[in-house]
């Protein structure tokens, strides 16, 4: 009776069987059918070169007949870059609340902010409180607390404040 149970097939070896008898049939299937898929991609990727081609030329078209996009285009001839470095000084000495340290970069005369932000050396001790422009649209501003201090005590940092301009009265 032993001999008998030992010789049986297990259930794992029928679904692995199954499983196997699936897999060369999809493969069949997949192989019998790749001429079809190849000239189909191929198609497929002609009619998306077509359509892409005609989008573009549509698009720059419509670009170039818009006055309104040109003249800004033409009137956004410089944007500036620049920035200052600011010292850090910590709070985190016997201070109770912490003052952030403010930090300013101006804009050329004739130029107007249209961006802007903070670049801290050590964000892991220091946060920005906030990053706006300056009022009227000369510069731009961050504050920045510092709250690193080692056994020595407190600890300074730089940040550096960055302001994009560009001529005034594009914005």
């Amino acid at each position: 009776m032993r001999s008998f149970l030992s010789n049986r097939v297990s259930p794992g070896t029928v679904l692995a069987l199954i499983a196997l008898v699936a897999a060369l049939a999809g493969s069949a299937y997949a192989a019998a059918t790749v001429p079809f898929a190849e000239r189909a991609q191929t198609a497929k990727k002609a009619n998306f070169a077509k359509r892409a081609g005609t989008a573009k030329k549509a698009g720059t078209a419509k670009r170039a007949g818009t006055a309104k996009s040109a003249q800004t285009a033409q009137r956004i001839e410089r944007v500036d870059y620049n920035s200052q470095i600011v010292v850090n000084p910590s709070c985190a000495s016997s201070q109770s609340t912490c003052v952030p340290t403010e930090g300013s970069a101006a804009c050329d005369p004739g130029m107007v902010a249209i961006g802007g932000g903070a670049k801290l050396d050590d964000p892991v001790s220091q946060l920005v409180v906030d990053s706006f422009p300056i009022g009227g649209g000369g510069g731009w501003t961050a504050r920045v607390e510092n709250f690193d201090s080692n056994t020595g005590g407190p600890v300074t940092h730089n940040f550096t404040v960055f302001v994009i301009c560009t001529a005034a009265g594009i914005t």
